[in-house]
């Protein structure tokens, strides 16, 4: 019986061991080596709820992003040629069609795959305005989507999609092995009932000074 009980304490010690292998084999590493900065780009890029009037579509989207690790970074991304129903949209005191973002862009992987992940969120709510319409808005949250390109490059093509407050993926998981959830909001003239919001983006692209690699520990 003594024999028993320590076979099975064994066994029990060799399942501990072998799933924090496996999670450790699953923690993001990153980009490597570290990049400094990356330009984030894009073509035509939607931002849509259930709601018929909840439609923003810009043409392009830029920004420059600066990594504080090798697994995140910040930046300010930029929007242009936004409308609302044919209308002209825009950040609060920014140029007409203008869409400007605070955002924190991160790798991670997605729910159920070893597919590395990237997740575009918002570092604050961002207030905008439709002149036209005389309504405003409130942007928020997070939205995920894959990177595409495998090996090393200097350009990492992802993909961002989503249709009328439906995203294609919903979850992904940081370097700590975190959930990260799909959260972009919309909301209306602060009615207090932000819509679930979907994010589209077309040609993506994060492009790095050097030939980069993105690695898991």
């Amino acid at each position: 019986m003594k024999r028993l009980t320590t076979i099975g304490l064994a066994l029990l010690t060799l399942l501990v061991l072998n799933a924090i292998a496996v999670a450790s084999a699953s923690a993001i590493e990153g980009f490597l080596p570290q990049p400094k900065t990356g330009t984030l780009e894009g073509g035509p890029t939607t931002v849509s709820t259930e709601t018929k009037g909840g439609k923003i579509e810009c043409k392009t989207i830029l920004g420059e992003v600066t990594f504080d690790k090798d697994y995140h970074s910040t930046g300010t991304l930029k929007l242009s040629g936004c409308k609302l129903l044919g209308f002209p949209i825009n950040s609060l005191g920014h140029a007409k069609e203008e869409i400007s973002l605070g955002a924190l862009v991160m790798v991670c992987l997605k729910a159920g795959s070893s597919q590395f992940g990237i997740a575009l969120e918002t570092d604050e709510p961002d207030h905008l305005e439709a002149p036209a319409l005389g309504t405003l808005y409130v942007l928020t949250g997070l939205a995920i989507g894959s990177f595409l390109t495998a090996g090393k490059a200097t350009k990492f093509v992802f993909d961002i999609t989503g249709t009328e407050g439906k995203p294609t993926i919903k979850e992904c998981f940081d370097e700590a092995g975190n959930s990260k959830k799909h959260s972009l909001t919309l909301e209306m003239n602060h009615n207090g009932k932000p819509e679930t919001a979907s994010l589209n983006i077309e040609s993506g692209g994060l492009k790095l000074a050097e030939v980069e690699e993105l690695m898991n520990a």
